[in-house]
């Protein structure tokens, strides 16, 4: 039986600017993603990639909608009980890595578990298991200033699932990599997925997006296409790439119509 894990309903986000105008960042998103799924979201810059995601996040708030994960309705949430909401259920790997420079690399993996006062000899088992896991195991006792990019990567996903979370969220995590690292960390990821973890990440990069079982494509705050993985990786890359030519070449059409009329 299917379970969702996200149902967002009719989310809009908008501000105001500082001359009174409203500007509409989304406009009216509803999808849902089934527990177990790995999801991308892809879109141009500013089509409200971001924004999306961090409203799922909890770290910003509608301004209209509903989105339920794992069956909590956070738009329900007040500012505290948002804030343990994410640190218990969810888990987040961002481009820069966002690693405590003043914390060994073992201790910035613990964070998560140290924050719910979990057992210390929980922690340092869990821990261990991880870096093992992940391949990093040597750097236990290292700082974030000693590591490489990829070494950063691993242990900032390592902290994502260390305390078990519903949903696992990625903002770009191989932006920052090269295309060893990214292909490590990606490999993770489907690791992760395989063993029963809901991933959704915004990314730009096909190959990246090619690790997904679907993507969500916006444009304009809004989604606009949907892909599903039926095939091989390699045939989900071709129709990534067909699907960005396809888009790029709307808005080109786009854009001359405009300067033909003005």
């Amino acid at each position: 039986m299917n379970v969702s894990m996200i149902e967002a309903q009719n989310v809009t986000k908008h501000y105001h600017s500082g001359r009174g105008q409203i500007i509409q960042v989304l406009g009216g998103i509803t999808f849902t993603m089934q527990a177990g799924e790995f999801v991308g979201i892809m879109g141009p810059s500013g089509s409200g990639k971001t924004t999306l995601l961090n409203v799922i996040a909890t770290l910003d708030a509608p301004s209209t909608g509903a989105i339920r994960i794992a069956g909590t309705d956070i738009t329900t949430l007040n500012a505290r009980q948002s804030a343990d909401f994410r640190a218990r259920r969810l888990g987040f790997i961002f481009q820069d890595y966002n690693l405590l420079d003043n914390l060994t690399i073992d201790d910035n993996i613990a964070l998560p578990l140290a924050l719910q006062h979990a057992p210390a000899a929980e922690v340092k088992a869990r821990v261990a298991r991880l870096m093992t896991e992940f391949g990093i195991a040597s750097l236990a006792g290292r700082y974030p200033v000693e590591l490489s990019g990829g070494q950063k990567q691993r242990a900032a996903a390592a902290r994502a699932v260390i305390h078990k979370p519903a949903l696992l969220l990625g903002d770009e995590p191989t932006g920052a990599l090269d295309s060893h690292n990214a292909a490590v960390l990606l490999e993770i990821l489907t690791h992760l997925n395989r063993e029963g973890a809901s991933i959704l990440m915004v990314t730009h990069d096909a190959v990246t997006a090619s690790s997904c079982n679907r993507i969500l494509y916006m444009r304009d705050g809004m989604l606009s296409r949907e892909l599903r993985r039926t095939g091989t990786r390699q045939q989900f890359y071709r129709e990534i790439l067909a699907l960005l030519g396809e888009q790029d070449m709307n808005v080109g059409t786009a854009a001359a119509l405009r300067e033909a009329h003005p």
